[in-house]
């Protein structure tokens, strides 16, 4: 069919449902329509600046935007190269080099590096912002900036071969430069229209996008609900990723329907999982990039019954997303590794030994994939190209090509395809490939060393890490050798583990021997730089991060991700620790601060504070107004005046309810704080009624029905609990991620600095002088997203004024 295309898809559900929600991330919404007309915008712009089959850089956060300008690019005949704005800017460079890309779509808050990237790139680099910079001028010295708000929308053509590529995604390169692989138009819709119909996925379906942009699963996550009619759920923030509590809350408030995760998020999730009712509107779990375990079966099992249907995918980025499925059930428990399966339509599973003769039922061999829908290769790479895609040898056709996957793997009597591993030194972290050899040369490229070897490791629960042996002519910290590689490499390729070594063992025909090497084990000195446990608590800590990290000796201000951790053993650490004190210390504090030394003090406060603990009150917010930042950092938002007029205004209200000027205000801020939070109840913390000491005070919207029983609800308010300020100066309190306490401050003066405790997460203080109000707003942007707190801002001085002017 000419005119069957993903891109026609998405544009026929534009027809029919334009309103339909297409892309939802928190509470930002995207109909079909509005993705249809700005992907048309964005296409058009393309067309003006874009030669034909050219390369379009992608650099916006996971939402909207970016899959406005994907589809945008395959409409205009481009191809579209994510970039994940977290990666450091080295490889970003690495990889706009090797592509050489005519545009750069972005946004205003990404603008600062992409003029540091493109100082270094020959051309000039055209840059389209998907947003308004606030300088323009300042950039256009480095790019040709063009602003999304002044391209006029055209009509689109979509009339686009579908044997052309489309988009281009990065896997590791043993040479230190990352492969880029050219996918195909066909080939990406013969996937997504096979998941689509071997799962009976309609318009209905509600799938969540957990993976990052910069691998090319995202696409499954994206393409399948558009073309499908769906819709896409983006978490508001990636904090949700290592908190499988938060996790589980939103996958059910968003009544997701398919999720595609790696195997190593599911055994987190399990663990997390109360009950066999979890997951009420979850059909089905797709899995991929990872061996899947018998015993992950049995645990998740255990816990879901058979309520969610687990299916086994697997395919290299080189063939298209995936090309075997396997739907897995209650028998599979009891097997070792759980197979790829069958084959999806138009593919098969060759098995061949190193004669290129094919294997028996049964025989471990090497995979290769015989499929037409495969990828156009390695850019820039036709040599590597053709060493991996291979004619057929059993066949006459040229174009008749196999895929050479590197994979060892056998098929079973019934048809399935299992894997056992991998016949070469390239391996999978969280369900991503990493070439060793990249590793190696980075690492090498470090001052001091002299010879580096990385190997993948397993710990106790089987996930997988890796290792760094090196030699070195001096003394040289791993902390030190982890702060250089971030530079150039993303963190999930950063070793969990470096250990210093004499020499490194070679075979008789000088290879590294990789088996004796992996028998070394880290040497732990005693130092002085490990600071022992001075209590019965620090020293039960210890012995469970011994045992999560497979260590020895650990030191009571050793940072976890120095020595070996990672955020999925950082879960299986607050699961122990959760375990032997319960609900006492919050994920995300162990994240931001993760010592044992700052654990113990948390567990501590809980405990010889419980009087007070059990007394101090929180208010719950949805997860899109918090942030994952690795800070506890107050800043001053904005300060307001409201002058004689509105003041006027406000007097005329309060005479009228024969109230306070601080009532007046404190149910302003409490309404705003209560359509914000979508709360009924509210608490917060406030010196209204006494301002040498702190109260909470407690607000129920249950009996109030307008703005006068509000007024005379917080007139003869009382204080639930009072504190004094010195009490609540510690910011140790625990909370829950989704908890904040917040502040309502009169007359404090900056200069003590009260209002800037971090015990607060949000905090506003009133200073009255004569007919003048100044309010200022102060937050933890550590905790909170700076631009909702800006909309809470806004609306709590506009709410103040139409209310005030109601009474006029």
């Amino acid at each position: 069919m000419k005119n069957d295309s993903i891109q026609n898809r998405i544009s026929l559900n534009a027809s029919k449902m334009p309103d339909k929600i297409a892309i939802q991330k928190g509470n930002e919404l995207t109909t079909y329509g509005e993705l249809e007309k700005k992907s048309n915008t964005i296409a058009e712009f393309l067309r003006q600046n874009l030669s034909d089959d050219k390369k379009v850089f992608l650099m916006l956060d996971k939402g909207a935007e970016l899959i406005e300008s994907m589809v945008g690019v395959i409409k205009a005949g481009g191809i579209f190269v994510p970039l994940d704005p977290n990666f450091p800017e080295k490889r970003q460079l690495l990889m706009i080099n090797e592509c050489l890309g005519d545009v750069i779509i972005t946004s205003s808050k990404y603008l600062e590096k992409v003029c540091s990237i493109a100082k270094c790139i020959v051309s000039k680099v055209k840059v389209l912002t998907m947003d308004e910079p606030e300088d323009y001028n300042k950039y256009v010295e480095h790019i040709s900036l063009y602003k999304f708000n002044e391209i006029e929308e055209q009509p689109s053509n979509n009339e686009i071969l579908l044997n052309k590529n489309c988009y281009i995604y990065f896997t590791s390169g043993s040479t230190g430069i990352p492969k880029a692989i050219l996918g195909r138009h066909r080939s990406l819709l013969h996937y997504i229209d096979w998941e689509i119909r071997e799962f009976n996925l309609d318009d209905n379906c509600k799938v969540s996008q957990l993976t990052s942009q910069s691998f090319d699963p995202f696409l499954r996550d994206i393409f399948v609900p558009l073309v499908s009619g769906g819709t896409v759920y983006i978490p508001d923030n990636d904090a949700i990723l290592i908190n499988p509590e938060i996790l589980i809350k939103w996958i059910n408030e968003s009544s997701i329907s398919v999720i595609h995760m790696v195997p190593s998020l599911l055994k987190v999730v399990v663990e997390y999982v109360k009950d066999k009712n979890s997951f009420p509107s979850l059909k089905y779990i797709m899995l991929a990039g990872e061996m899947l375990r018998g015993n992950d079966v049995k645990n998740f099992i255990n816990k879901l019954g058979n309520s969610v249907q687990l299916v086994n995918l697997y395919g290299p980025t080189e063939t298209t997303l995936a090309k075997f499925f396997y739907r897995i059930s209650e028998d599979d428990v009891k097997r070792d590794r759980i197979p790829v399966g069958k084959p999806i339509d138009h593919t098969e599973a060759m098995i061949l030994n190193e004669n290129q003769m094919k294997c028996r039922i049964g025989e471990v061999g090497e995979v290769y994939i015989r499929t037409p829908f495969i990828t156009s290769g390695y850019l820039n790479n036709k040599e590597l190209t053709r060493q991996v895609f291979l004619k057929n040898p059993f066949g006459n056709n040229p174009a008749d090509i196999i895929y050479k996957t590197g994979d060892l793997g056998f098929i079973h009597n019934d048809g399935k395809l299992e894997l056992v591993g991998r016949a070469d030194h390239q391996v999978k972290i969280r369900g991503i490939r990493i070439e060793l050899g990249e590793i190696e040369n980075k690492v090498l490229a470090c001052n001091g060393i002299k010879d580096a070897v990385a190997v993948d490791k397993a710990d106790r629960m089987n996930n997988k890490y890796i290792c760094c042996y090196y030699t070195a002519e001096e003394e040289i910290s791993p902390s030190s050798l982890r702060e250089q590689l971030i530079q150039s490499l993303p963190e999930y390729m950063v070793p969990s583990q470096f250990i210093k070594i004499e020499k490194i063992p070679m075979t008789p025909n000088g290879k590294v021997d990789r088996k004796e090497l992996i028998k070394i084990q880290a040497v732990e000195e005693e130092n002085s730089s490990h600071v022992p446990p001075s209590n019965e608590l620090e020293q039960r800590l210890v012995d469970i991060w011994k045992e999560v990290l497979g260590l020895t000796q650990i030191g009571i201000t050793d940072n976890f991700f120095n020595v070996g951790g990672n955020s999925l053993l950082l879960v299986q650490l607050h699961a122990r620790v959760d375990t032997e004190y319960p609900n006492q210390v919050d994920i995300m504090e162990l994240y931001k601060k993760p010592t044992i030394q700052h654990l113990a003090r948390l567990i501590g406060n809980t405990v010889n504070n419980k009087e007070i603990e059990l007394n101090l009150k929180f208010l719950k917010v949805p997860y899109e107004y918090l942030v994952m930042k690795n800070t506890n950092n107050i800043v001053e938002l904005a300060e307001f005046n409201i002058e004689s007029k509105d003041y006027e205004n406000i007097s005329a209200v309060c005479s009228e309810e024969r109230i306070e000027l601080y009532t007046f205000l404190l149910a302003m801020y409490s309404y705003t704080l209560k359509e914000t939070f979508e709360a009924d109840e509210l608490c917060l913390y406030s010196n209204i009624l006494d301002e040498t000491s702190v109260g909470i005070l407690n607000i129920d919207f249950g009996n109030i029905s307008d703005f006068s029983s509000l007024f005379e609800s917080i007139h003869g308010i009382r204080a639930i609990e009072s504190f004094s300020k010195d009490q609540l100066m510690d910011s140790n309190y625990s909370r829950k991620v989704d908890e904040v306490a917040i502040y309502f401050g009169v007359n404090e003066r900056k200069e003590d600095n009260y209002v800037r405790s971090k015990f607060y997460d949000l905090a506003i203080n009133l200073v009255v002088d004569k007919e003048l109000i100044t309010i200022s707003f102060s937050y933890n942007d550590g905790k909170l997203n700076s631009a909702k707190m800006e909309e809470l801002a806004s609306r709590f001085i506009e709410l103040i004024q139409i209310i005030s002017q109601q009474y006029v």
